[in-house]
């Protein structure tokens, strides 16, 4: 058997018998956001990263049996995909990524009564991104002006725009940028100890101080007030090659701050992400 498929909700399609005209993995379509100048060649990039709109996945399913099967299988297809809480599901090549999805169109197809029903179905992935399981980084003791590699995200080749940020004091302000696009979080604010942990959450744009070093969800005090992002905008953990080898992608962040000393680490938790 292949070791190529997509599951929906965590069912394989093999139960609906996947078939070859189905996509292998989600199309890439680029928003490209430049200027048109009157007089000039071309067009003029703003230099801003670039963004991507939601991919739409086109599955061939074939149903197979007699008609009690047929209706059965049916009825579990279309149970799934109008579920508010579909995820689609993809693994290839030992890579095993899921996001969440949104039903968009199931199309029945050629019918034979008691043999087999073909559909095609329609799911658009609002996210854009593919992703891998969550994972918490190693804390990496940092200096200002540290770059740190998050060896949890090698191999991403998309941008991972949720991630949590976790510092350990001592600081007194902390600023975390990506290497690849300049955006990143900032916190000052009450200086924190060397017990003291801040969580950062790029999604959410929030902050909140705790004494556990597990308190990554909830839990501590709300400091949001403290939170701000440079011009290039919150963070987006981008992928890049290193050196000249493209199958080696890393994401790299630079920390600055003022109050550090050598306990002052950094963590990661965050999904590794796929276009």
């Amino acid at each position: 058997m292949a070791d190529i498929g997509w599951s929906l909700s965590g069912i394989d399609t093999v139960r609906w018998r996947i078939q070859g005209g189905s996509l292998w993995r989600p199309p890439v379509t680029v928003r490209r956001d430049v200027l048109t100048l009157p007089g000039r060649h071309g067009v003029t990039v703003t230099g801003r990263p670039p963004v991507f709109d939601e991919p739409t996945v086109t599955l061939e399913l074939l149903c197979e049996g007699n008609q009690a099967d047929l209706e059965a299988l049916a009825n579990e297809l279309l149970g799934i995909l109008a579920h508010p809480a579909l995820t689609l599901g993809r693994y290839s090549g030992g890579l095993v990524t899921s996001a969440p999805a949104q039903f968009v169109s199931l199309s029945p197809g050629e019918f034979v009564p008691d043999v087999g029903a073909f559909f095609t179905v329609s799911l658009a992935v609002p996210g854009v991104f593919m992703r891998g399981a969550s994972a918490d980084s190693a804390p990496v003791v940092v200096t200002d002006g540290a770059t740190v590699t998050v060896a949890t995200l090698a191999g991403s080749t998309g941008p991972v725009p949720d991630a949590v940020l976790r510092i350990r004091g001592a600081a007194t302000s902390v600023h975390v940028v990506d290497v690849v696009t300049g955006t990143g979080l900032s916190w000052a604010g009450p200086a924190l100890a060397a017990t003291d942990y801040l969580f950062l959450h790029a999604a959410t744009l929030t902050a909140r101080r705790s004494t556990s070093a597990t308190a990554w969800a909830s839990g501590g005090s709300n400091v949001t007030g403290q939170l701000d992002y440079p011009g290039p905008g919150p963070l987006q953990a981008w992928p890049a090659m290193e050196g000249a080898d493209p199958a080696d992608r890393r994401v790299k962040l630079t920390v600055t701050g003022t109050g550090f000393d050598a306990t002052t680490a950094l963590a990661v938790r965050a999904q590794p992400s796929y276009l």
